[in-house]
């Protein structure tokens, strides 16, 4: 008997993918409280680190819901939407971060100025650069260079938004779903080339993130074909482990991830598709994670020791995840259904009866 596809088995409407994605990024501030809060306990499977492992689900689950949303959405549109999805947030984050957050750290023990709060925000506006510093706000702490860290992967996920969304402008590319797999294919096979060879950070994260989303949108091309079941998905888990204590997770785990991500998706109890749902704070528990972790060392709250902080740092993180969600990006994205053209379009001159 034929095992289900994900496409018979993925319902669109009603799934756990959104909690899983709020898990992936509580684990980030999970995997970010050890250099953060000083500890010595690392989270992970041998090198490959548990936030690392968290951000390739991102982009894994990223790349299947993203091309399923460009194969449905004219590309102006498309663009709009990922646009008001990501830098609102974003936008706000780097406000917080240097006005209130260092802030607070300069009225704790100094370093604070204007001119370095505006620097941050400015230096970091259009995702161009990594500035992580607000002054000397940080200089008391045991990660001392980074406000917010997680910032990083944030271009190559922009990056892969309009690379999917240009490539499936093509009609001939929409028609044939090989494409996607080649692409797949020559980005995995790039990163294990390079995974043996020095090259620089920018390159080395686009080769270990690029194929993550990639693995995410050829599940999606080839949904009516890939059966979805845990036996593939216990032996995605064990490949995946495998590659990773033997270093290889970076090169070669996007697809096992990628898998495993949707096959929780559907295997998860009906109860999870209903959290994180309707209003996903998943994206503002990942951007306010390391800056409320770092206010929280300065406050001097890892010394009750390294559970009780990450406790502390899921608390106090969720307000604002929330806030951002209601206040910031729900509202942006709300604006872009809005059809403008009604605003300024003139009315027509009544028939003379």
């Amino acid at each position: 008997m034929a095992m289900p596809t994900i496409q018979s088995r993925l319902d669109t409407r009603s799934n756990s993918l959104n909690f899983l994605r709020l898990i992936l990024a509580v684990s980030v501030i999970v995997a970010h409280s050890t250099p953060i809060g000083g500890f010595s306990l690392d989270f992970g499977i041998g090198t490959f680190g548990l936030g690392t492992i968290a951000v390739a689900g991102f982009f894994a689950i990223s790349g299947y819901l993203i091309t399923r949303s460009r194969m449905n959405t004219p590309l102006g549109k498309y663009t709009v939407k990922r646009l008001a999805r990501i830098f609102p947030g974003y936008w706000a984050c780097l406000l917080f971060t240097a006005f209130v957050a260092a802030g607070i750290a300069g009225l704790i023990q100094g370093g604070w100025n204007l001119a370095s709060a505006v620097t941050y925000v400015a230096s970091n506006f259009d995702m161009s650069s990594n500035y992580y510093s607000v002054g000397t706000t940080l200089s008391s702490v045991p990660m001392s260079d980074y406000w917010n860290g997680s910032l990083w992967t944030l271009r190559y996920e922009v990056f892969c938004y309009f690379a999917v969304g240009l490539l499936l402008t093509a009609g001939f590319i929409r028609r044939n779903r090989s494409f996607l797999l080649v692409a797949f294919l020559i980005s995995t096979v790039a990163s294990l080339g390079f995974h043996f060879v020095e090259i620089p950070n920018t390159a080395e994260d686009l080769l270990f993130l690029v194929p993550a989303f990639l693995a995410g949108a050829v599940l999606y091309s080839y949904a009516d074909k890939v059966p979805l079941a845990w036996p593939p998905a216990l032996a995605a888990l064990v490949l995946f482990t495998t590659l990773s204590l033997a270093d290889f997770g970076r090169a070669l785990g996007g697809l096992p991830i990628a898998y495993i991500c949707i096959w929780i998706g559907v295997a998860l109890p009906p109860v999870f598709r209903k959290i994180n749902a309707r209003n996903d704070i998943s994206y503002g528990v990942y951007l306010y994670g390391a800056p409320v972790q770092q206010l929280l060392v300065l406050l001097g709250l890892n010394s009750f020791g390294h559970l009780p902080y990450i406790l502390f740092s899921v608390v106090a993180v969720i307000p604002l995840a929330v806030t951002s969600w209601f206040l910031v990006e729900k509202p942006a994205m709300a604006l872009t259904s809005i059809k403008w053209s009604r605003f300024w379009r003139h009315p027509q001159p009544t028939p003379a009866s």
